[in-house]
Formats: C-alpha cells, sequence, structure tokens
C-alpha cells in the first residue's frame, strides 16, 4: 500500500523585532493556502520551527477561504505547534516548505539544523519549496567548500522593490535578494504583486502571495525523483 505523502512546513520563531511596529512572524497566507491544497491531496502536514514551541502567524489580506480553515483548525487561531527543525533530520519527508514571513530573516540564514534538514531531504530526493522570505534558508548553505549551494540555481524570492514599496528595506538584517546573488544564484524577480514561481530541480521558490495559487498547483503535482549529494 503505497504511503501517505508528508509535508513539513517550517516557519520563522521570530515574531516580533525591536524597531520594527508590525509583527514578523510567518505570513498565515502563505502557510494556509499550500496546507489546504496539500490538504485536498491526503497529505500529512505538520510544523517545525528552530527552537519549537508555539509559533504565531501573522493575518494578512482578505479572509479566504483556505485562510478562515486554517485559523480554525488550530486553537488561537494562527497559532501552531511545531516541533524543533532538528528532531525532523533524519526523518522522511516529501515536501520541505519554508514558509515566508519577515522573521525568517532573522532565524532562517545560517541554521545549521535547517542546513542539516536541507542537506538530509537533498539526499533522499525530496522537493524543496519556499515563498517570499522563505528562501533565506538557503543562505549560508554550501554545497561543497566555498561554493554556496545556491551558485549557478534559478530562484526567486520577495525583492528588493517589494521590500522598498512597503517601507521596510533599510530595517532589515540584509538584502535577501543581493544576497543570494552574491552568492551566485539566478535570481529571477517580477513585478511587485505578479505571479512567480520558479522550478529548478528539487527546488521550487515563489516570489510573494500572488504567486500562491502557481506554487500550489505545483507542489501537488508528482515531482521526479532527483537526488543532490551534498
Amino acid at each position: 500500500m503505497p504511503h501517505r505523502s508528508r509535508a513539513l512546513f517550517i516557519v520563522t520563531n521570530t515574531e516580533r523585532v525591536s524597531g520594527m511596529s508590525n509583527p514578523t512572524g510567518f505570513d498565515i497566507r502563505e502557510a494556509a493556502h499550500v496546507w489546504s491544497a496539500l490538504r485536498d491531496h491526503d497529505h500529512e502536514i505538520s510544523f517545525a520551527s528552530v527552537a519549537g514551541g508555539s509559533v504565531e502567524g501573522v493575518l494578512k489580506g482578505e479572509l479566504l477561504p483556505p485562510i478562515r480553515s486554517f485559523v480554525g483548525n488550530f486553537e488561537g487561531h494562527g497559532v501552531v505547534p511545531t516541533v524543533t527543525v532538528r528532531s525532523q533530520v533524519g526523518r522522511r519527508h516529501d515536501l520541505l516548505y519554508f514558509v515566508g514571513g519577515l522573521g525568517c530573516l532573522w532565524d532562517f540564514p545560517r541554521q545549521p539544523d535547517i542546513h542539516a534538514l536541507i542537506r538530509d531531504a537533498l539526499r533522499r530526493g525530496t522537493r524543496i519549496a519556499a515563498i517570499c522570505h522563505g528562501p533565506a534558508a538557503f543562505v549560508g548553505l554550501a554545497e561543497s567548500p566555498g561554493r554556496p549551494f545556491v551558485a549557478g540555481r534559478r530562484l526567486t524570492a520577495f525583492s528588493d522593490a517589494e521590500e522598498a514599496a512597503r517601507g521596510v528595506l533599510d530595517t532589515l538584517p540584509f538584502s535577501l535578494e543581493r544576497q543570494l546573488l552574491a552568492d551566485g544564484a539566478e535570481v529571477c524577480v517580477g513585478p511587485d504583486g505578479g505571479s512567480n514561481v520558479i522550478v529548478d530541480g528539487p527546488l521550487v521558490t515563489a516570489q510573494n502571495p500572488s504567486s500562491l495559487p502557481e506554487l500550489c498547483a505545483v507542489v501537488t503535482a508528482p515531482a521526479p525523483l532527483e537526488r543532490t549529494v551534498l
């Protein structure tokens, strides 16, 4: 009997940052739409964060049905229980999904447990998706000594133009777009508010919440098995 597909959503623990008036937790839209699409395809879904524990998301935009379903599924309306990322290294997952949110820029980059999880997933042929600020998980990950994992790979992320339009670019710890470019990635960004999803081997990256319908279509479609040795 075929196994039930398993997806692991990785979310930020950084819910507030000194000097920023708005919360910085994971974007509930980006979790809810993918969560709903995967549940419709009978995926088993769990949540992880670096520190574990209850993590509060940020509710933005219109309360569409997937968002209402998501917040109603968890006690606290947008607060999700998470296990630690470290506890998931070595476990089978069919999809890793790095959910966006400004807080990702603080606790995803250069994080040893996150990088161990990605390495293990690549060895197993697991698909890895990330949206918005989620690709911060790739910052500091090396494919070999002196060569960043993203070097030569096509991907996307929330752009500097989008950060600037929201007045936060100068308050962030670094520019994700410029960091990925500096690490050798081919960063493909589209216009603010436009859908943009890039698939490069096992990696699926989406630029912004407007990309969610396209991202859901990609991650619910069968993926070819591709193993990458790091």
